[in-house]
């Protein structure tokens, strides 16, 4: 399935910041309880900065970015975010895919990276700010099952490479009953002592096995892509979904997913 990471980001983009506009300035974000409807707008304005800087001066480390200050209402707010926003865009426009450039995960440093994870972040936020203006969401199917794949390897698998996962052999598929996807989610542990640290790291971990694929599995988590994408972000229920299988395994796979991301 191939994606139009760059339409997406800008119909995301622009679907949050009306969204955001109809919520209170104060009113609160269900996906991150501790912001507002402006500190939620204050970060996608800020994260759409720094990324178009990043490209910018591809592939140097962020070394010399300073975050600019916030601005001091909403209106100034909006405005600094529609000039990030334009301006990521504009420096993926003429980026490609295969360009080394700085991301904050230890294994993959391209353009291609780092457009898909600002569509997927477009989208999630998008979602924060209709949930915080009561407004109800649907996301794009085909966006959304690329999303599930991309929350597991990159938000939750994809450990540094000074570790080592071990698999326990027990498996998950989350099946998007809408699209007919299926990606399979391996359950294990991730060991390993940080070279610089020295902080020695032990804990249940998972990993992306296949994007999809139909192979025997211990649990199948089973909904629509939009539902199981909101349910990885901690942005929808598990009720939306149907979970058949080891009641042990589908346990463990639950206490990983716990773990916060934004």
């Amino acid at each position: 399935m191939t994606l139009d990471y760059d339409a997406h980001l800008a119909r995301e983009s622009d679907a949050f910041l009306d969204a955001v506009l109809a919520a209170a300035p104060d009113a609160r974000v269900p996906g991150c309880p501790d912001w507002s409807s402006d500190d939620l707008l204050a970060h996608l304005a800020n994260a759409q900065h720094f990324w178009a800087d990043i490209l910018r001066t591809r592939p140097q480390p962020p070394d010399s970015y300073t975050e600019p200050e916030r601005p001091p209402d909403r209106a100034a707010l909006a405005s600094f975010y529609r000039a990030a926003s334009a301006d990521l865009r504009s420096q993926l426009a003429t980026a490609a895919d295969e360009e080394p450039a700085w991301t904050w995960h230890d294994s993959i440093h391209t353009v291609g990276f780092i457009r898909r994870r600002q569509a997927h972040e477009a989208l999630i936020h998008r979602v924060d700010a209709e949930q915080a203006a009561g407004r109800s969401s649907t996301l794009d199917p085909a966006l959304a099952a690329d999303g599930v794949v991309e929350c597991i390897e990159w938000m939750y698998a994809g450990a540094p490479a000074w570790g080592v996962f071990t698999s326990n052999g027990e498996r998950v598929a989350l099946e998007c009953t809408d699209l007919g996807v299926r990606p399979v989610v391996g359950l294990g542990r991730y060991t390993g002592t940080h070279p610089t640290s020295g902080t020695a790291r032990e804990e249940a971990d998972l990993e992306l096995v296949s994007a999809s694929s139909p192979e025997p599995v211990d649990v199948v988590v089973r909904g629509s892509a939009g539902d199981l994408d909101l349910w990885l972000w901690h942005r929808g229920p598990l009720d939306a979904l149907s979970v058949t299988g080891d009641d042990a395994v589908f346990a463990s796979l639950a206490a990983i997913l716990r773990h916060p991301i934004d």
